[in-house]
């Protein structure tokens, strides 16, 4: 488990964030790329590739309220997130 894969990128956005919305649209790209809905469970001691229905495989939106001051611990936590 390590962060070896993950692509880190800091998107500003300003004015009120429409959570609905951009749910809805991490939802979509999920529909549409499989490699996002996959998962490898173990299976009698060995991995298998098993690809999520679209409903089961939605990213869940995590907003996360913060200031200025910090934002640059949460945007180094997310980025060093560990896959499972």
């Amino acid at each position: 488990p390590s962060a070896t894969y993950n692509l880190p990128l800091a998107v500003r956005l300003s004015g009120r964030l429409d959570r609905e919305a951009m749910g809805a649209a991490l939802a979509d790209v999920a529909v549409r790329h499989e490699s996002l809905r996959t998962v490898f469970p173990e299976s009698e001691g060995r991995p298998r590739q098993l690809v999520l229905d679209p409903r089961r495989g939605r990213p869940e939106l995590v907003v996360t309220e913060t200031d200025e001051r910090e934002l640059p611990a949460l945007v180094e936590a997310a980025a060093g997130y560990a896959f499972d």
